[in-house]
């Protein structure tokens, strides 16, 4: 129901220089297919959306799989899930301080809190849109930390590719961080 009302609301911002998804993939269940369909007509687009039983409480390392067999005819994609996951996955792409590896166990949850240190971080409740500049290095994790992720949260990563193959850990940039209301 909330996430319903929340992702009707996607489609309303925007960056400069970010290509819309021309794909989304996302896993079967009921929830998040219903979710990506949200968002597609939020953004007044006609997308293909790839739903994958196999996905549904997927690992970070299985998503990264699927999104490095995306068509190299494609230049933008958006991944559905569910949290932990989807944070953890945004979390692990972008760069670190050098001195962590991607699962350490200072990552912190969807909520901004570390999970080793036990911190709950901020409530669920919806936030205003996130800074669109774009973050480098652990600054974009540093921002999407501040920001949390509760339901509907959007993170617009760019990758420095020429193929989805060469999708690696710690290897984009944060764009922006939106959560509702947009």
């Amino acid at each position: 129901a909330l996430g319903n009302r929340l992702a009707a609301g996607v489609g309303v911002f925007g960056l400069d220089g970010v290509a819309l998804p021309q794909l989304v993939l996302t896993s079967s269940a009921a929830r998040t297919s219903q979710t990506a369909a949200l968002v597609a007509e939020g953004m007044e687009a006609k997308l293909p959306i790839d739903g994958y039983r196999s996905l549904y409480q997927a690992g970070t390392e299985t998503i990264l799989q699927y999104v490095r067999e995306i068509d190299d005819d494609l230049i933008s994609a958006m991944v559905v899930g569910h949290n932990p996951t989807i944070y953890r996955l945004a979390w692990e792409l972008l760069p670190g301080d050098g001195g962590g590896t991607t699962g350490e166990s200072a990552a912190p949850d969807e909520s901004g809190g570390s999970r080793e240190s036990g911190d709950s971080g901020e409530s669920g409740e919806p936030r205003e849109a996130g800074d669109s500049g774009s973050a480098s290095g652990s600054d974009g994790r540093q921002q999407l930390r501040d920001h949390g992720f509760p339901t509907c949260t959007v993170a617009v990563l760019v990758l420095p590719i020429a193929s989805w193959s060469e999708v690696a850990w710690e290897s984009a940039s944060l764009a922006g961080v939106f959560s509702p209301p947009y």
